[in-house]
C-alpha cells in the first residue's frame, strides 16, 4: 500500500508501566508515523497492577486519542492489555508475551476496533508480539492458517471471528528492536526465527542486526534482507538539546521533585548550586537498564578502578582552578536482586560516595544529568542501537562505547570529532578501559585549565550536530534506561 496508512502497531511495552528503551522508542516512532500522517492504532500491554487513578488515567487505560500538532497529521490511538505484574519489566523469554497473545484473543470490543480500522499493514515490536499477531489473525480475519500462542503450533486459543471480518490479514512487518538470539538463548533464537519466517518483511536499527538476522535467523532456504531504520532522537529531548547550551538553575520545587531531580542517595553534588561554575561537568555517568545483557557489572569495574588511580572522587587539578572532583552517577529505575546488587556493588566500588538515581528522567531531567556529565559510559559490547548515548551527545556529553560497529548508534557519531571515546568492552580486564577514560578525563583537565569546561572542546559542537542529524518524533513519555 501507499501514500497514508493505516497502521495496528503491536508492542509488548508502551506507555503505561514504561520500563525501557522499548516502550520510548515504540512511542516516538508511533508518533512519527502519525506526524507524516498516517492512522496508528497501538495495542500494547501493561502490568495488570497499575494504578490507573493517577491523572485520570482511568478513563484512558483502555482506549486513548492524541493528535499531534502538525497539518496534515494522523492519530494515535493506544489499546492496553492487562498482563501479569509479576512477569512485567522483562523483555527476554520470561516476559508476559504469552499473556498478552492470551488477552488480545479474548477482547472482543478489541477485534471489533481492528476490524472497523482496517488497517494497511500491522508493525510488530520484536518476537514478543508474533503470537498476538496469530491470535488476531485467527479472531479478526478468520485466518485458519495463523498458528496459536506457541510458535510451534501447540497453543491453546481457539475461537473465529464473525462473519463480518475482512478475509484477508495485512501484511506484517516484524521490526527488531534488538536480536535477542545473541545471549546464546536457545528459546530467543526459536521465537525470532519465527518473527522472520511470520514476516513479510523486516527491519532492524543497525547494520550488526540486519547481517546477523539474515545469516543466522533467515528460514530454511529463504534468504531475509532486513531493512535498517535509524531509531530518531525524541522530539523532546531534541528541543531541549538545541534551544540552549547552558542549563538552568533548578527552583526548590524542582529540587524536591523525583521526576526532575530523581531521588539520589548521595544528594549533594546533584544540586547545581553545589559545584564552582554554573556550567560545570563533574559525572562519570552510566543510564542503562541493570540487566544482564546491558553489563553494567562493567560499569562498576571501571569506577572502582578510577577511584583506585584517583581519577574520580578526588581526581582533581591543582587548588583553585576550575575543575572540579567528578563523581560517579549510576541511573537507572530497574528493580528486582539483580538490579539492587548492581547498586551494591557500584557504592562498595565508589567507598559509598557514588550517586545512585533510581527514577525514570524525563526529558528535563535528562538535560539536567547530560549537561552535567564529563562522560557517559554505555558499557556493553553490543547494542542495537543505545539511544541513551545519542541523548547524552545530544546534551553535549561523549560516550566510552565499544568500538565497531556492535552498537548502532555509533554510525551518527564521529570518533574524530570528540562525540564518543571508543574502547574495547569485549575482554576481561578493565584496564584498557580505565585507560581510555582517564586519557579523556585528563585531557579536559588539561582544557579546564585554559579556561574551558571539564570535556572535550568538541562536546558543544557534537552536541549541535547529533541533535540534528537524529531529531525525531514527538513523545511526552518519560525516558527509561535502554
Amino acid at each position: 500500500p501507499t501514500g497514508n496508512l493505516r497502521v495496528l502497531f503491536l508492542t509488548l511495552e508502551f506507555r503505561h508501566g514504561t520500563f525501557s528503551g522499548n516502550g520510548v522508542l515504540a512511542q516516538s516512532q508511533a508518533h512519527g508515523l502519525a506526524k507524516a500522517g498516517h492512522a496508528v492504532l497501538v495495542v500494547s500491554g501493561c502490568p495488570d497492577d497499575l494504578d490507573v487513578t493517577k491523572n485520570d488515567a482511568t478513563a484512558t487505560m483502555r482506549r486513548e486519542i492524541s493528535q499531534p500538532g502538525s497539518p496534515g497529521a494522523g492519530a494515535v490511538e493506544v489499546r492496553t492489555l492487562r498482563v501479569p505484574a509479576s512477569k512485567w519489566g522483562k523483555l527476554t523469554a520470561q516476559c508476559p508475551w504469552r499473556e498478552l497473545a492470551d488477552a488480545a484473543h479474548a477482547d472482543e470490543p478489541l477485534h471489533e476496533r481492528i476490524r472497523s480500522f482496517a488497517p494497511d499493514v500491522v508493525l510488530g515490536i520484536d518476537w514478543h508480539v508474533t503470537p498476538t499477531w496469530r491470535a488476531l489473525r485467527r479472531r479478526v480475519w478468520r485466518d485458519s492458517d495463523a498458528r496459536e500462542t506457541d510458535p510451534n503450533g501447540t497453543g491453546t486459543n481457539s475461537g473465529t471471528a464473525s462473519s463480518s471480518s475482512p478475509s484477508h490479514p495485512p501484511p506484517y512487518v516484524y521490526s527488531n528492536y534488538r536480536v535477542f538470539a545473541r545471549d546464546g538463548d536457545p528459546t530467543h533464537a526459536a521465537m525470532e526465527r519465527d518473527a522472520t519466517e511470520e514476516s513479510t518483511s523486516v527491519v532492524a536499527l543497525c547494520q550488526a542486526d540486519a547481517d546477523y538476522m539474515c545469516e543466522e535467523l533467515s528460514p530454511v532456504g529463504v534468504a531475509v534482507a532486513p531493512g535498517v531504520v535509524i531509531a530518531p532522537l525524541r522530539e523532546d529531548v531534541h528541543a531541549l538539546a538545541t534551544h540552549a547550551q547552558t542549563p538552568t538553575a533548578m527552583t526548590p520545587a524542582e529540587s524536591d521533585s523525583r521526576k526532575n531531580c530523581a531521588s539520589l542517595e548521595r544528594v549533594a553534588p546533584w544540586r547545581l548550586d553545589a559545584v564552582p561554575g554554573h556550567d560545570a561537568r563533574f559525572l562519570l555517568t552510566c543510564c542503562v537498564r541493570l540487566s544482564p545483557e546491558k553489563e553494567p557489572e562493567r560499569f562498576v569495574s571501571l569506577c572502582a578502578e578510577l577511584v583506585r588511580r584517583g581519577v574520580v572522587l578526588g581526581g582533581k587539578s591543582k587548588p583553585g582552578s576550575a575543575t572540579t572532583e567528578i563523581v560517579p552517577v549510576l541511573c537507572a529505575s530497574t528493580s528486582g536482586e539483580y538490579a539492587e546488587t548492581i547498586r551494591a556493588k557500584f557504592l562498595d566500588a565508589t567507598r559509598g560516595e557514588g550517586l545512585v538515581c533510581r527514577d525514570f528522567l524525563d526529558a528535563r531531567g535528562m538535560e539536567r544529568l547530560y549537561r552535567r556529565t564529563v562522560l557517559n559510559v554505555h558499557p556493553c559490547a553490543y547494542d542495537a542501537y543505545g539511544m541513551t548515548v545519542v541523548e547524552a551527545a545530544a546534551f553535549g556529553a561523549p560516550s566510552c562505547v565499544q568500538r565497531g560497529d556492535s552498537v548502532g548508534c555509533c554510525a551518527l557519531l564521529s570518533e574524530t570529532g570528540g562525540e564518543f571515546v571508543p574502547a574495547d568492552w569485549t575482554g576481561e580486564k578493565v584496564d584498557s578501559i580505565a585507560d581510555a577514560a582517564e586519557g579523556y578525563l585528563r585531557a579536559g583537565w588539561a582544557g579546564s585549565e585554559d579556561g574551558k569546561s571539564v570535556g572535550s572542546p568538541n562536546v558543544g559542537q557534537a552536541s549541535d550536530e547529533t541533535a540534528g542529524e537524529t531529531a525525531g518524533d514527538e513523545t511526552d513519555e518519560t525516558a527509561a534506561p535502554r
